[in-house]
């Protein structure tokens, strides 16, 4: 990481880190401690990150922060390898779900019916998704759509999507803007425990679409191989991440596995490289302001 020196060697990281750390905030409380991790320590806060953690130590910590409605991200990195993981509980409301302006168009045509069919004029294409909602403005003849709330859609095509009953409406003359609305939207995360049995992983390189649930696997394989030997894969041993690949069917028993990937993981599994920490790291910042 990037706070240490050359003097700070044989020094406890975290009381090196400290005072270079608290410079880049004078209005931000920073403390150390050596305790080890415990209940009492963890119920004040909002937000747990575990980093460089035993998957025993985020079980527990995963359970309690879950059951105590304490936010969690676990951070890892081994070599090129990072991993991440969030949970924000039973009820994350999330208000804007990409932090994108809302899209708008102009209508060209709304049908009577159940449901009603609106179409957009077909210089763009409104790009809607089913399941979101708008609101109208500037409607003539069906002037009912612009006093109405937020109606959610089911979109038909690149311009058009349907609005539910227009039965009862006057009959459509002209114009019209049709405006997305962000809705809040209620999320339940899984606790660590059901996420490694059920993962819900991100795709980020859709060439490589296969490699997330290798990796899921293979990062439990890395911890039962510690959890066994008190040390993670030696560099470049062959043996040891031939070890890593044998785990790793056990975890995912009749599973593809790339075990070239796997092996790489071993391969690396005791390196630890700034620029990748300091890019998990800036993902799970992004994670702790959310």
């Amino acid at each position: 990481q990037f706070f240490l020196r050359e003097e700070d060697v044989g020094q406890n990281r975290a009381e090196a880190t400290l005072p270079r750390l608290a410079e880049l905030n004078a209005y931000v409380a920073v403390t150390s401690t050596r305790q080890p991790l415990s209940q009492d320590m963890l119920a004040p806060f909002q937000v747990v990150v575990l980093t460089n953690s035993s998957l025993e130590e985020q079980l527990w910590v995963g359970d309690f922060c879950h059951s105590h409605g304490i936010k969690l991200v676990v951070a890892d990195t081994r070599g090129l390898f990072g991993q991440l993981f969030c949970d924000f509980g039973d009820d994350m409301v999330v208000t804007d779900t990409n932090g994108e302006q809302p899209l708008s168009a102009m209508v060209s045509m709304v049908t009577k019916g159940c449901p009603g069919e609106v179409t957009c004029l077909d210089e763009a294409r409104h790009g809607f998704e089913t399941g979101d909602f708008v609101t109208f403005t500037e409607v003539e003849g069906m002037e009912e759509l612009n006093s109405c709330g937020p109606v959610e859609i089911r979109v038909l095509g690149p311009y058009t999507f349907s609005i539910g009953d227009t039965s009862g409406f006057g009959d459509y003359v002209r114009g019209g803007i049709v405006t997305q609305v962000k809705m809040p939207k209620h999320i339940r995360f899984k606790r660590l425990r059901e996420a490694l049995v059920e993962p819900e992983l991100m795709i980020t390189d859709f060439g490589k679409a296969e490699r997330p649930p290798i990796m899921h696997w293979g990062w439990q394989a890395l911890h039962r191989f510690i959890r066994q030997h008190g040390h993670p894969p030696r560099p470049r041993h062959q043996g040891d991440a031939a070890e890593v690949v044998a785990l790793t069917r056990e975890v995912a028993p009749g599973a593809e596995l790339d075990e070239e990937l796997l092996r790489e993981l071993a391969f690396q599994a005791t390196g630890d490289l700034a620029p990748v920490n300091a890019f998990i790291g800036g993902l799970a910042a992004q994670e702790v302001m959310k």
